[in-house]
């Protein structure tokens, strides 16, 4: 006798979740009006593919916010520098967060516009992935560019940046393509080479397999985690059911039947139900059950070496985004050396942006700041700075009462004496050495008797407690 056949179908509902293409700049031309537009990547989409793929893994998107802080850092050294007014809305110091991030992965973009005496009026952030090199030298820029919103009628056409006196003529003459006046001119920088000499292409892009798969071990979990509560269960439904003959819906019996077991599946499609027909129980199929934590849990081994994979791609170490790498977290000076060294890292960026405003605003001072995560001070170094460098060190405001070079070297030599010797040179000292020690000036001399007896009265009093001040700070005043 024939057995009858055993059908099985996965019931499951869709998951929004795309696979990106993999894309590499080719610096192919493409025609766009009167000029070519450079492309950028494979379809002119590169850097929205970039930053999409950055920005969905937690351990780029922390390197790439690390990377930013250490370009900006406290911002420029010069404060005058900081608080020139870029536009009305902005200073310079407002807008160089906006540049430090897109320069901690690609480059910076700026429009440049111009008052009447051709002098620099008003400068604004662009955002990098929206702008496009054509072949004559000129920019394309578009709100929307490498994006399903991209259209034709939102292209600006910008001419590079060059503040000679025609250009800025050039300039000021120009109007935008909605009918506003000057359009102004784009900065636009990047570190070039001769493999990229276009558009910049970000070193940890490399590490594009790695940045997917910390995104994927994050979905998995979660999706682990979701179906240990919900688990896939496996239905068997006695009967044959036809999938070949449709009615006036366009249904056939099996997809009526598809649509009943879909009810035990949970609405995000976290859960999955495995449907069985046949003639009858006898012909159900056993089922064995696979648990997905087991194989979720043995990636975290795998997860931290991919982790530290991506740092390695951005030129950060791993410390830095918070992964504890064999007790450096707590290795004071060796994660100065590691600052140090990423600071080192930064500064070609840095130097794009100070080359960059020093050409708008001449004027001023544009060093860019290091950041200083912690503070160190080795040991002997810290035991011969003075009181006022160490107060500076830990961001005290300096004391009130000035006091000299020579007072303080000699408050330093009597701290070096035994608390007796100590006392017996405060005995032997005048009036105006003792006042001297703590940058007191001695008062004039009065000029009549009842004056000098009131000024010996008060004088006996106030050195007597600046001697006990001082005795109190000597060594083994406690214990005295």
């Amino acid at each position: 006798m024939k057995r009858p056949k055993v059908k099985a179908r996965t019931v499951s509902r869709p998951v929004a979740f795309v696979q990106s293409q993999k894309s590499t700049g080719t610096g192919k031309q493409q025609e766009r009006g009167s000029a070519k537009i450079i492309e950028y990547g494979k379809g002119n989409k590169l850097p929205d593919e970039i930053i999409k793929v950055f920005l969905a893994s937690p351990t780029a998107r922390r390197c790439w916010l690390k990377l930013k802080k250490f370009i900006q850092a406290d911002g420029f050294s010069e404060r005058a520098a900081a608080a020139v007014r870029a536009n009305p809305r902005q200073t310079t110091d407002d807008l160089l967060p906006y540049i430090c991030w897109d320069a901690a992965v690609f480059g910076f973009a700026l429009r440049v516009k111009y008052n009447l005496s051709l002098k620099v009026a008003e400068v604004y952030h662009v955002p990098f992935h929206t702008v496009r090199k054509l072949d004559d030298g000129r920019f394309l820029v578009n709100p929307n560019l490498g994006t399903d919103k991209e259209k034709r009628e939102d292209d600006e056409i910008l001419d590079a940046f060059d503040d000679s006196e025609e250009a800025v003529k050039r300039c000021l003459t120009q109007v935008g393509p909605k009918g506003n006046k000057q359009p102004g001119q784009l900065l636009y920088s990047f570190e070039e080479s001769s493999v990229h000499p276009h558009y910049p292409e970000p070193a940890a892009w490399s590490a594009k397999p790695d940045i997917e798969s910390d995104t994927e071990i994050q979905r998995a979990d979660y999706n682990a985690i979701r179906k240990r509560v919900k688990p896939n269960v496996g239905v068997f439904i006695p009967g044959e059911y036809d999938e070949d003959n449709l009615d006036e819906d366009g249904k056939s019996e099996m997809d009526y039947l598809e649509d009943e077991v879909r009810t035990l599946t949970d609405p995000e499609g976290e859960g999955d139900a495995v449907l069985f027909t046949g003639a009858g129980k006898e012909d159900a199929p056993q089922l064995i059950t696979i648990d997905g934590m087991k194989a979720t849990l043995s990636m975290d081994a795998k997860s931290e070496t991919i982790r530290k994979r991506i740092c390695m791609a951005f030129g950060l170490h791993p410390s830095l985004i918070g992964m504890d790498t064999t007790g450096q977290l707590g290795n004071t000076q060796q994660l100065l050396n590691i600052i140090q060294l990423t600071q080192q890292e930064v500064l070609d960026v840095q130097g794009l942006i100070q080359r960059a405003f020093k050409k708008l605003w001449p004027d001023f001072d544009w060093t860019l700041t290091s950041l200083n995560i912690i503070k160190a001070v080795p040991e002997q170094i810290w035991q011969i700075m003075t009181e006022e460098e160490k107060r500076n060190f830990g961001g005290y405001s300096p004391l009130e009462k000035e006091q000299t070079p020579e007072g303080e070297k000699v408050l330093n030599a009597l701290n070096s004496l035994s608390p007796l010797v100590a006392t017996k040179v405060l005995e032997s000292m005048t009036k105006e050495q003792i006042l001297a020690l703590v940058g007191l000036v001695a008062e004039e001399e009065p000029t009549t008797q009842t004056e000098a007896a009131q000024a010996n009265a008060t004088n006996t009093g106030r050195f007597q407690k600046i001697r006990a001040a001082i005795a109190k700070h000597l060594p083994g005043a406690a214990a005295k």
